[in-house]
């Protein structure tokens, strides 16, 4: 795709460091964009009420999205999609876990725990906002990009161009 003539495509975002100390050696966080849940989705699709999990209606039956098995495994399934975009945007920190992995969709339910059983509560908050700060487009960085759009936009009118230019000579 191109945007005003230039290919318009995902970057390599990297986001951080966000720095945290243990043992006297300062180590840096980072965090990168989830630029798509399809590897997600193939691997864990979203559940749906079972055969069992069904309500008897006026027009027949139909799935019970309320049914207490089936909020169960719609809640371990958030869970693993948390921890699977979770484990996603940390790559780049290159953190190893003793029990959770990338590889093993049965794990990625865990991340939450692991992640707070090594960290303590604010530091933990701040791991999770430099998550959340690497997939959103915060007030902060629309300013930042509108800024550099408007002075780019400045930078490229060039005095022969500009209406306001023929003005002044003329005056």
């Amino acid at each position: 795709m191109k945007v005003n003539g230039v290919d318009f495509k995902k970057e390599d975002a990297i986001f951080g460091p966000l720095p945290i100390q243990r043992g006297g050696v300062l180590h840096g966080f980072f965090a990168q964009p989830v630029w798509s849940m399809v590897p997600f989705y193939e691997v864990c699709p979203r559940p749906q009420p079972g055969p069992t999990e069904i309500v008897f209606t006026n027009k027949g039956n139909a799935p019970d999205f309320e049914h207490a098995d089936f909020v169960k495994r719609l809640d371990a399934w958030k869970m693993k999609k948390w921890g699977w975009m979770t484990l996603t945007a940390l790559a780049p920190s290159n953190i190893t876990f003793d029990d959770v992995s990338l590889d093993d969709p049965d794990t990625w339910g865990n991340v939450e725990k692991a992640l707070s059983d090594e960290f303590g509560h604010f530091e933990f908050q701040r791991l999770m906002d430099l998550v959340d700060e690497a997939q959103v487009l915060d007030d902060e960085k629309l300013a930042v990009n509108r800024e550099t759009f408007l002075s780019q936009s400045r930078e490229s009118e060039s005095p022969s161009t500009s209406p306001n230019t023929d003005e002044a000579t003329n005056s």
